[in-house]
């Protein structure tokens, strides 16, 4: 019998195959495979149990071929009978002889089946006792068409194997030994130095200038070299502190050596191989599939299921812009893979790579297996605890290979965006939307109604998970997924992608092993956590189901009902203290654990009991459960959850993580920020520079703010809510909430939007603009099916108040959407609601230029530090009987003026880089010297070289002055004269012709003296004016004109019935906007949206253009003729226009000057 599979690249393994595969295997022990692969003939034996497949391989060690049998053993049909496959590279692992089968049953010299042609044979009856195994069958599989080592993804695997090769050897005789090179540099400038003071002429100044950059450059190579072995992210920019990052390396080594591993039955293993041997046991057995699990054949609840839409997305081929956006969305100095390509080395070789990776991932997604190149992962061991002495006590993350992780971001983004219909409101882990922070907020409310007096008292639990990633069931979760409406194409998608893993250990840096996973999904994949959602949906799903009924149900005295709250493995459980809740609760548990795989720890879990609680009661929750009882405060995601009043203990182990702190507390901060100012140790007595209770902080919730909405606003508005008995939490809210609404505008879509006291229209709610009492009412109440109710809006508001309204676009089809309109983006950020809410004071020109944000942090905070007197300069440390002597000259005392600004060291910097800019300095300290150069007419802008360099020269200033006194080294201006230039480079911009029946519009924006106005142009392929356009804004912001002026070009498209439409803007913002469904400030996000809408309608293609290549646009939006005007002729336009729009015909390029760092 032959059983032929075809190319997985065409299709999947159909239903047929698989059928005649699962038979052959119902009643079988042993199946015999021969395996066909380039003509060659692999004998092999297949064990047969109830739950697993061993494969045996005597003869040979070549593994190319079992990629295209591991898929068809591990598909998802077949998985769900055999759910382990071990694969042996071993000798003969069974008594029965190959070679003797094989020599024994040769039917002839050749025999042809379905056009292939071999000696050996393809299909022998033998009598039973021949094979050992009287139920014994024999099967032959032709994987021609299965595994193809020639495939698209085995070629990027081996151009990626060229490469490591390449670079090893480049590595080990080009760039040789990072500090050698750096030695040798040092030691070439050196002997140049030497050779310039004999000698200074122009070529050995030029050689002098060469040593210096190969000097700088081998620094710079070190210094990036330990950046990335430290794996420190913060570093910004500055000094290269390579002995910085080295000790980091040598503690980090230390604190994560591994010297010895308790035995499980007692004792140490201190052997380095022991320990390889134990890891590679126990973590086999971690990721085996050795436990029972109970199938289920439907879910005991409904759950949401996804549309036939959302398969088709799931499915589809990636693009070249997904992928991109994948790619360069990764960290660059994240681990990489056994590969060793980081996501560093992707974007930087992106135009090389792109094309192959492409390819290879299209190549998955049409049904390619990854080969276990791809899907191996380095198992990296993270104590959970100081001092880990089990494997237990070690987190396992995966350090997965970029190729393999592409696909799974690229699965995982797609997946998610269903997510917030699919997983239930109260699991707001890994759901886009929701946040940590609803959780600790919302189970601290719900602690409030915990004493309530109940014939079966409230109760809390809180769940403790072992090794729940690693111990998800696969067959459950493929069962789960199908529950979900996922098309089998899809499941086998995330089945293939998950389910293909192999592991080695990271031992004291040394890979250990190479294990298969059988169960699990791997931390360190994006993927993983996504999935694991939908087995932690069904506990959460069950547990609402159970807590329906009253008596089980967790008593509040208003608000919505809340079963649990978890955030992916960590829950919280909210129900009440009876016999049948306790039962039922056990029960369930019990059924969630035999189908998933997972495991409630019972030592760690615990219950939270009510203070009116019986000790019977208490005693019947822990007999039932097996939990123990403990007491208030416990921590919940991090945080303290708290019955009662706020204490200092609560915050012992959460300084930098406070809501509302009371007074000692703040003084226990105020310690730790102090003792970084000074650099010294907490306990130690030091000088208090500020206060820290002058700042604060400000958080938002969803899906507790939705719950208090409940309780406390009851249907009404937020502003004029008034309650008796209200929480601290909602106390706190009271306060802020004028701040708050005064800075929320709404952007229209179904109009469930407050008429009278949101602000939609205006920046002011329309109630302070009409006297009179007013009834509520919604903005939807005003919709009608073609537009605004005019006739009821005049009878309510002013004339000047509708027609504002009248120009609202309405989209009743889409939500609305609340716009934060303290930030420019819209939507709300802490540090937005900081600079809004804070006691501000006018911002300085000195303070704007301190705190660049293209300046390094740590030198903005040194030169804060130096403008209000709290650097521990000599003069302030004199009171401590310590010597003051300045370091730059040796005699005058050391103050902050001194070596900063007047000394002869800072004189002369500051002098040589004045006369370097042409500025004439004034003024006699730092923050006059700062102002002098902040408000020079020559300055461009607020990221200029020249408005930085001020700020550098303090930090440079600072470092000399530490090596001088710490290390010996004396001061020298000479350091400073380093200045990198700038190259000048010229750039053409041709404005592009649209191809074939395609039209192009160009429009732009122009904004004089706060009068904005806007311009457009169409044209056909070959240049020639379709219509034209400029119109009026009004006072409008740059970026609000430029949408406007696109949105009044895409109308007149719609009024004209074009088609095939591209749209060109030089503001890549708005490009960016349009394109990526992001929030913007009000009232742009009503534009933005009619935009989105226009587009969608006509099928518009918006691009991003060069402002050279927007001249006609540009000139229109900037003609000035004080009216709105619409041009169907070119002799109709100003002649300015026409120049350009006619050599835009003739393809004549515009020149850009670029400048590039030399």
């Amino acid at each position: 019998m032959v059983i032929e599979f075809p190319s997985i690249k065409e299709s999947l393994v159909k239903a047929f195959h698989l059928e005649k595969l699962e038979e052959l295997m119902k009643n079988a022990e042993k199946i015999f495979f021969a395996i066909l692969h380039k003509s060659h003939w692999f004998p092999m034996i297949v064990h047969v149990t109830e739950k697993e497949i061993y494969i045996v391989d005597p003869l040979q060690n070549d593994t190319t071929f079992y990629d295209g049998i591991i898929h068809l053993l591990t598909h998802a049909r077949i998985a769900r009978k055999f759910m382990a496959l071990e694969i042996a590279m071993s000798k003969l692992a069974d008594p029965f002889n190959y070679a003797s089968f094989l020599n024994e049953n040769k039917l002839g010299k050749e025999t042809e089946v379905q056009g292939v042609q071999t000696e050996r044979p393809l299909v022998r009856i033998t009598r039973a006792a021949s094979r050992k195994a009287s139920n014994s069958k024999l099967l032959i599989l032709d994987l021609n068409g299965v595994l193809r080592p020639d495939s698209l993804a085995w070629g990027w695997y081996n151009k990626l194997k060229a490469v490591r090769d390449a670079l090893k050897q480049w590595n080990r005789v080009v760039f040789g030994n990072v500090s050698s090179k750096v030695a040798e540099a040092e030691q070439e400038l050196k002997q140049t130095e030497a050779e310039y003071d004999l000698v200074r002429s122009e070529e050995s100044k030029i050689h002098l200038h060469e040593a210096r950059a190969r000097y700088n450059r081998a620094l710079s190579i070190e210094c990036e070299f330990w950046h990335q072995k430290a794996g420190i992210k913060w570093l910004q920019a500055g000094d290269a502190n390579t002995a910085f990052f080295h000790s980091w390396v040598r503690q980090r080594r230390n604190s994560n050596f591994i010297s010895r591993i308790r035995k499980e039955e007692g004792g140490w293993h201190e052997d380095l191989q022991e320990i390889k041997n134990s890891a590679i046991s126990y973590f086999s057995d971690l990721f085996a599939s050795n436990r029972q699990v109970q199938p289920l054949t439907e879910l005991p609840f409904e759950v949401p299921r996804v549309t036939q839409e959302d398969n088709e997305i799931m499915k589809q081929l990636p693009t070249m812009e997904e992928i991109h956006e994948v790619v360069f969305g990764m960290d660059t100095q994240s681990a990489p893979g056994p590969d060793g390509f980081g996501a560093g080395f992707f974007q930087s070789c992106w135009d090389m790579v792109k094309d192959d990776l492409l390819m290879a991932i299209q190549d998955f997604f049409q049904g390619m297996e990854q080969p276990r190149s791809w899907s191996h992962s380095m198992v990296v061991l993270i104590p959970k605890v100081d001092g880990a002495s089990h494997w237990r006590e070690f987190r396992p993350l995966s350090l997965c290979n970029v190729s393999s992780k592409v696909v799974s971001k690229i699965l995982a983004v797609r997946i998610s965006k269903l997510l917030p219909k699919l997983i239930s409101p109260w699991q707001t882990g890994f759901v886009p939307g929701r946040g940590i922070v609803d959780n600790v907020l919302l189970a601290q409310e719900l602690i409030l109604d915990l004493d309530r007096r109940l014939i079966d008292p409230n109760l809390i639990l809180k769940l403790d998970m072992e090794k729940a990633y690693d111990r998800a069931d696969w067959s459950f979760l493929l069962f789960l997924l199908r529950q979900y409406g996922f098309e089998e194409v899809v499941v086998d998608l995330l089945f293939r992608t998950f389910s293909n893993t192999w592991f080695s250990i990271l031992v004291n840096g040394e890979p250990t092993g190479f294990v298969k996973s059988y169960q699990g999904v791997r931390q360190g994949d994006p993927l993983s956590p996504v999935l694991f959602l939908f087995v932690a949906d069904f506990l959460g799903r069950g547990l609402q189901r159970l807590f329906d009924s009253k008596d089980s149900r967790y008593f509040v005295s208003a608000g919505s009902k809340v079963p649990y709250l978890a955030f992916a493995d960590d829950m919280i459980i909210f129900t009440r203290c009876s016999q049948d809740a306790l039962v039922s609760l056990k029960d369930f548990l019990q059924l969630y654990q035999s189908c998933s795989g997972q495991k409630v720890n019972i030592a760690k879990s615990a219950f939270y009991a009510s203070a009116r609680v019986t000790d019977t009661q208490r005693t019947l929750v822990s007999t039932t459960l097996g939990y123990q009882c403990q007491g208030f405060p416990f921590r919940y995601l991090g945080v303290p959850l708290i019955r009662g009043r706020v204490t200092c203990a609560a915050f012992d182990a959460l300084l930098g993580k406070v809501l509302q702190p009371p007074k000692a507390v703040l003084l226990r901060l105020g310690r730790v920020c102090n003792a970084f100012l000074w650099d010294t140790s907490i306990d130690s007595k030091r000088t208090h520079w500020a206060a820290w209770d002058k700042w604060k902080l400000r958080e938002r919730a969803s899906i507790w703010a939705e719950f208090m909405h409940v309780k406390y606003v009851r249907g009404g508005h937020p502003l004029l809510v008034s309650v008796d008995r209200p929480s601290p939490f909602w106390r706190r809210l009271v306060e802020v909430r004028g701040f708050a609404e005064g800075n929320i505008r709404w952007c229209l879509g179904e109009g469930l939007v407050d008429f009278w006291q949101d602000r939609w229209c205006t920046d002011v709610p329309l109630a302070s603009l009409v006297p009179g009492p007013k009834s509520h009412r919604l903005v939807g109440e005003f919709f009608l099916s073609d537009g605004w109710d005019e006739q009821w809006l005049r009878r309510l508001l002013l004339g000047h108040l509708v027609s504002k309204v009248m120009e609202l676009r309405i989209f009743p089809n889409m939500q609305d959407q609340m716009i934060w309109a303290a930030s420019p983006s819209g939507s709300f950020t802490v540090s937005s609601a900081w600079d809004v809410l804070r006691s501000t004071h006018n911002r300085s020109v000195v303070d704007s230029l301190v705190w660049s944000s293209v300046v390094p942090l740590k030198v903005s905070f040194l030169a804060w530090r130096l403008l209000r007197g709290w650097l521990p300069l000599d003069d302030l440390l004199q009171g401590r009987g310590l010597r003051s002597k300045c370091y730059c000259c040796g005699l005058a005392p050391e103050t902050g003026h001194h070596l900063f600004v007047s000394g002869p060291l800072a004189s002369r910097v500051w002098r040589h880089f004045s006369c370097r800019f042409g500025l004439v300095v004034q003024g006699s300290g730092v923050a006059s010297r700062l102002s002098c150069w902040l408000l020079s007419h020559r300055f461009v802008s607020q990221n200029h070289i020249r408005v930085i360099l001020p700020l550098l020269i303090l930090w440079f200033i600072w470092k000399g002055r530490n090596k001088a006194r710490f290390e010996g080294v004396s001061m020298s201006s000479d350091q400073f004269g380093k200045v990198k230039g700038k190259l000048v480079q010229l750039r053409a911009f041709p404005w592009a012709k649209p191809t074939g029946q395609a039209v192009k519009l160009n429009t732009d924006a122009s904004v004089v003296r706060g009068r904005s106005s806007g311009g457009g142009v169409v044209r056909s392929a070959e240049g020639n004016l379709v219509f034209a356009f400029y119109k009026e804004f009004g006072e409008k912001d740059a970026l609000s004109s430029e949408a406007l002026a696109l949105l009044e070009g895409l109308r007149y498209c719609q009024d004209s019935n074009l088609t095939g439409v591209i749209a060109e803007v030089d503001s890549s913002t708005l490009v960016h906007l349009v394109s990526s469904k992001m929030t913007s400030s009000w009232p742009l996000c009503n534009t933005i949206r009619h935009i989105r809408s226009l587009v969608a309608k006509l099928g518009v293609s918006l691009v991003h253009t060069f402002r050279e290549a927007n001249a006609v646009a540009d000139a229109l939006a900037s003609s000035d003729l004080r009216a709105d005007a619409r041009f169907l002729s070119e002799i109709a336009l100003p002649s300015k226009v026409r120049t350009l729009l006619q050599l835009d015909r003739l393809s004549t390029p515009y020149v850009r000057v670029c400048t590039v760092s030399g």
